[in-house]
């Protein structure tokens, strides 16, 4: 048998395998002859056969050719693209483990490699610039001259980075060696010394120099913010069109961060050279900082924010706390009302007598009490008052002071729960969630009754948290920044500089000082509550607020302002002497709301739920926060025993009739400050309603900071009062913490 071979256009007839096709197998048009005049036998193909044919070996042809360019390309991508990205990536990897090294340095007090550190950096700028002129050819070709033009600006950047390391590093070296850095093979070593006794380090820390010379270094920053300024601005012309995909990278994005970074830098450096003006007077750069310190209790709820539990002094040297000495409010009152015998000149007001005068307290305010107004400057304020008594008669054991400082409970737990686990000699670990229960039941114990160090154990836990505070590594910073900032945003902490005027008015504008706001143009509300005789109920107690407001069709304003209190909490036997299950401590508060002034008609049925005391309401004109008054009493029991039993709840109604300067038709927009009231860590739930042109408009928040409220034309709005802390917020939110190793 024989098979029939392809030969072109013809089959040459050969003898049959089992590997080929039998000519019997091969479908032909009968048309076509299968023997010519020799006796071959072959089959001619059709045409369209011979033309696919021929088209098959063009593509083969082409994508030969196409192989070749793809390999000379790919050559050209290895050589113009991949070498210099890698080259690029490697010297960027270096130049990030410089700085890591650098930094790790700082921390040790050893700065003598910090020339090589920066040559290293400028000579891996150097190679990424040597790189980036590889791409010169790249100008000739129209599609490419936007990537380098992009390069051009990049070498620029690195340019002027390098100039800038090149002007700053003698400056700074001579500032890190005034500061007390070793900065030379040559300068003297760097020496811990471990207190055989405390075990702790001694001498300053790396924070420390810094803060020691924090004006200098901050007039180094002022002499190099136009470089950094220039080079911002360099960065901005680059055209985001023209960023090459090299990878899983998307450098496009890195650089549009960049961009965005550099539009905001100039606004950013002013407010951070701003505020950190005043820090230096803060921390005691140079020349130490003595504060009084204020503690409140929040679970005794008073106007400013808490009992004021314990007073004591700390100072602040470079940024460093030293030991901080604390002791019971108690102590304070009795030196001054008993031991001196001195009458400071307060009273008990309002709603707070009537309490003290059945049962809490007396017609006398004491120093403990002296929180009566929602405004944390002005109880700084009246508790100085009882210190300068004090201090006048007996200066060593209540000795001066530059600051004032009032922080609350909730701040402690923030702090502790930032160092968790904390461990305290003599009381074991310490944990934010145990805080509060194992200083109550200390300073309650049987043996410390009547003891005037039965508050120690705040200082040894303030103490042994101040430790541990500045051992906490540089990427972990941005939780304590967050922490410090929003503790100033909730008045949960205070800052008082009385006789200076320029560094007050520098905390007021920031927040600091945890002041009722006096010339805000429109609406007002602030809920002033002190508890007086409940125990520590206010552990467990809540409220929320609802503000309802009517605007007729003149653009006159009414309001009814609600608030509802309620206590969840079962009792349990380890609450003895916080939660009082006898009837003698049922919740007894002063409420006060805060209005503007020129209110009208302002009615309120705080008499219906003011119990036995028949507390009438009082409105009037309060000259110390400047703000119109309707002040109350509220009584409840709130006490319950299983959860079968209802959930007591009580609350207050106020209504009353905006000034006509407020007119919604005359001002265009409603607008109404909420501040928070001092220390309620757990902000209230507050809820705005507003009635208008037939439509109700309803938004709710939760108060964990001051709030304005805006209505315009049927649309409610809620943003944060007072700003001025934000970018620092912001730019924490900007930093690679993650990329930042302190080891």
């Amino acid at each position: 048998m024989k098979t029939l071979r392809f030969n072109k256009n013809k089959i040459v007839e050969e003898p049959f395998t089992t590997s080929q096709t039998p000519v019997s197998n091969i479908t032909a048009d009968p048309s076509i002859s299968l023997q010519n005049d020799k006796g071959t036998k072959y089959i001619k193909l059709p045409n369209t056969q011979v033309k696919r044919k021929r088209k098959l070996g063009k593509y083969l042809f082409i994508l030969s050719i196409f192989i070749v360019l793809l390999s000379v390309v790919g050559v050209l991508a290895y050589n113009y693209i991949y070498t210099p990205y890698s080259k690029i990536k490697a010297s960027a990897n270096d130049i990030q483990s410089n700085a890591s090294s650098l930094m790790s340095d700082f921390n040790n007090k050893d700065l003598s490699n910090i020339d090589s550190y920066f040559a290293n950096i400028k000579k891996d700028i150097a190679a990424i610039n040597s790189e980036l002129d590889q791409f010169e050819f790249l100008s000739t070709l129209e599609f490419t001259k936007g990537y380098y033009d992009n390069f051009q600006v990049l070498s620029s950047v690195l340019d002027k980075t390098s100039n800038l390391l090149d002007s700053t590093l003698p400056d700074l070296k001579n500032l890190l060696k005034i500061t007390g850095f070793k900065t030379e093979k040559s300068d003297q070593s760097t020496v811990i010394v471990i207190n055989p006794e405390t075990g702790e380090e001694e001498g300053d820390s790396a924070f420390s120099l810094i803060m020691k010379e924090l004006p200098q270094y901050l007039a180094l920053y002022d002499s190099i913010e136009p470089q950094l300024i220039d080079i911002f601005n360099e960065v901005k012309k680059l055209d985001p069109n023209y960023i090459p995909q090299i990878g899983d990278n998307n450098y496009a994005e890195i650089v549009k961060k960049v961009d965005e970074f550099s539009v905001k830098f100039p606004t950013i450096s002013k407010q951070t050279t701003d505020f950190l003006s005043h820090i230096p007077e803060i921390i005691g750069s140079s020349t130490p900082s003595r504060y009084l310190v204020i503690l409140q209790n929040e679970t005794e709820m008073r106007a400013s924010g808490g009992l004021l539990s314990a007073f004591g002094n700390l100072t602040i040297s470079n940024g460093e706390i030293g030991d901080i000495n604390l002791t019971d409010m108690w102590n304070l009152e009795t030196h001054v009302s008993y031991d001196l015998g001195i009458d400071v000149g307060y009273r008990n007001i309002y709603g707070q007598l009537v309490l003290m005068e059945n049962g809490c307290g007396a017609y006398y305010l004491r120093a403990q009490d002296a929180g009566i107004y929602p405004d944390l400057t002005v109880t700084m304020q009246m508790l100085s008052d009882y210190y300068s008594v004090a201090n006048y008669y007996s200066p060593d054991e209540y000795p001066d002071y530059d600051y004032i400082l009032i922080i609350n409970n909730h701040f402690a737990e923030t702090l502790i729960g930032l160092l968790d686990p904390l461990e305290v000699e003599g009381f074991g670990t310490v944990t934010a969630e145990k805080l509060y229960d194992l200083i109550k039941s200390q300073t309650d114990s049987v043996e410390n009754r009547g003891n005037p160090e039965r508050k120690s154990i705040i200082k040894d836990i303030a103490n042994a948290a101040k430790k541990k505070l500045f051992e906490y590594k540089l990427e972990d910073m941005s939780h304590l920044i967050t922490a410090m900032v929003t503790s100033i945003q909730a008045k949960d902490l205070g800052i008082y500089a009385p006789d200076n005027t320029e560094l007050e008015e520098y905390l007021r504008s920031y927040g600091f000082s945890g002041e009722t706001a006096h010339n805000f143009d429109g609406d007002y509300f602030q809920l002033s509550e002190a508890q007086n005789c409940a125990l520590k109920i206010n552990r467990w107690l809540r409220n929320d607020v609802t503000q309802t407001i009517n605007i007729d069709n003149n653009g006159s304003i009414s309001k009814l302002v609600h608030t509802k209190w309620v206590q969840p909490e079962i009792y349990q036997d380890s609450y003895l002497d916080q939660y009082d299950m006898s009837g003698r401590f049922l919740y007894r508060a002063w409420v006060r709301y805060l209005m503007p002034n020129g209110v009208s008609n302002v009615s309120s049925d705080g008499y219906d739920y003011s119990g036995y005391l028949y507390y009438l309401p009082v409105e009037y004109y309060d000259d110390v926060v400047q703000k119109y008054v309707s002040d109350n009493i509220i009584q409840f029991d709130s006490r319950r025993v299983s959860a079968e039993t209802p959930i007591p709840e009580t609350q207050l109604n106020v209504t009353y009739n905006l000034p006509e300067s407020l007119n919604y038709n005359d001002k265009g927009s409603y607008k109404l400050l909420v501040q928070k009231h001092p220390g309620k860590s757990w902000g209230e739930l507050n809820t705005v309603i507003i009635n208008h042109e037939g439509q109700e408009y309803k938004v709710e928040f939760v108060l964990d900071r001051d709030k304005v409220v805006t209505y315009k034309d049927g649309v409610i709005t809620v943003d944060n009062y007072n700003k001025s802390l934000d970018f620092i917020l912001n730019l924490v939110d900007e930093i690679p913490w993650d990329s930042i190793k302190n080891e």
